[in-house]
């Protein structure tokens, strides 16, 4: 369920520094890529944690993802580049279910096409 209200929310894409198989799966299932990068993760910590900080921050930093070249790049609101990282590839049956919408429109789009 935490998946499919993340999508409801418009969340297309969550990277965080770990998650479970079991949420990845279900994650990737509804269409919700999951990618782990506990560097990023740390590097935000550094760069926003403090005594006063607010439980959830608004970085104001766009992010800039390759899947393909497994790449995240996060500017800040000038365009200057603030972090480079590595983010984890996914296989190619897994692009497929995203770019489907998840798994239940992967398959319906595979049964019609036969």
């Amino acid at each position: 369920q935490a998946a499919t209200a993340l999508l409801a929310a418009g969340v297309r894409l969550v990277v965080c520094e770990s998650a479970s198989e079991t949420f990845k799966r279900n994650a990737v299932n509804n269409g919700l890529l999951v990618l782990e990068s506990p560097r990023l993760v740390q590097w935000l910590r550094k760069r926003f944690q403090s005594p006063d900080a607010a439980p959830t921050i608004v970085s104001g930093l766009d992010a800039h993802v390759g899947l393909v070249a497994g790449k995240i790049q996060l500017t800040d609101s000038s365009g200057t580049s603030v972090y480079d990282g590595d983010l984890p590839r996914i296989g190619k049956a897994a692009q497929e279910i995203i770019v489907a919408g998840g798994l239940e429109n992967w398959v319906r789009a595979r049964m019609a096409a036969q």
